[in-house]
């Protein structure tokens, strides 16, 4: 923006911000700034950049914009929450092929050629991809080849991926699951808890006295695409319903759930 970058240390953070601002209002421009993978950030400095970006219109006329990039429900304190109100975009997961690619390249990066064997890298693939997580697969990746090494084996095969996986799948779990809000959570308990597959009617006659029919069937729509379940259109008398499959098995969801609680 400027023309060279900022130094790294010396500098105070004050004079950096005016000349920022003062260059946008010379400039006439509106700064977009995108914060990456939130969760690996210090929430209260990220709340402390974001407050004043945003009110940097109160000392300068500019207008700057925040994007913020997160896999979980970000929450600020109240004098961050009351200026930003972000709009939430969900991005499509990736396919299948897509998430196989980009493993593949992050392979042959980590590992030295024919290392990780064909078949144990094919599992690694479909673990990532049922739990629909790029960094889960990464870190499979990983602690497959640890396993490996802690058996003191030169290949990394399919028991070292079943076993970190084994190791990592709960954890992922619960993570996953933290991201979701209360509602998200409650219905997915209510499908969980029940006996045999549930019809959606079924579970919003369960749900219906804390959420609303449009609601409830954004929220069916969510987990499906987080695939913590399956929608399935079916035959019912004269019309048709929607039956809900589960993905994970009742124990391990619910021992998930309560772990994160409410």
């Amino acid at each position: 923006m400027c023309g060279h970058q900022a130094p790294q240390t010396g500098y105070p953070m004050v004079k950096l911000y005016d000349a920022v601002c003062e260059k946008l209002v010379e400039s006439g421009k509106v700064l977009i700034v995108a914060l990456d993978d939130m969760r690996a950030i210090d929430g209260k400095a990220a709340g402390e950049v974001i407050y004043t970006l945003l009110k940097a219109v109160e000392e300068y006329i500019v207008k700057i914009g925040v994007i913020v990039a997160s896999s979980e429900r970000i929450r600020f304190d109240y004098s961050v929450s009351s200026i930003f109100q972000p709009a939430e975009i969900h991005f499509p997961l990736y396919k299948f092929e897509e998430m196989r690619f980009i493993l593949a390249e992050r392979m042959r990066r980590g590992f030295i050629e024919g290392v990780f064997s064909g078949e144990a890298f094919e599992r690694a693939v479909e673990y990532a991809f049922k739990l629909s997580d790029l960094r889960f697969g990464i870190k499979l990746l990983k602690r497959a080849g640890l396993e490996a090494a802690m058996r003191g084996a030169r290949k990394v095969e399919v028991e070292d991926v079943e076993k970190a996986c084994d190791g990592g799948r709960s954890a992922y779990l619960v993570e996953s699951l933290s991201v979701l809000s209360p509602k998200e959570r409650f219905v997915l308990r209510v499908i969980y808890s029940a006996d045999d597959i549930i019809s959606t009617g079924e579970v919003f006659e369960s749900v219906r006295g804390k959420m609303g029919y449009t609601s409830y069937f954004s929220i069916l729509e969510k987990l499906e695409k987080l695939r913590f379940i399956d929608l399935v259109f079916a035959r019912k008398g004269r019309g048709n319903t929607r039956l809900i499959y589960r993905k994970y098995g009742r124990k391990e969801m619910l021992k998930a759930l309560e772990k994160v609680g409410d």
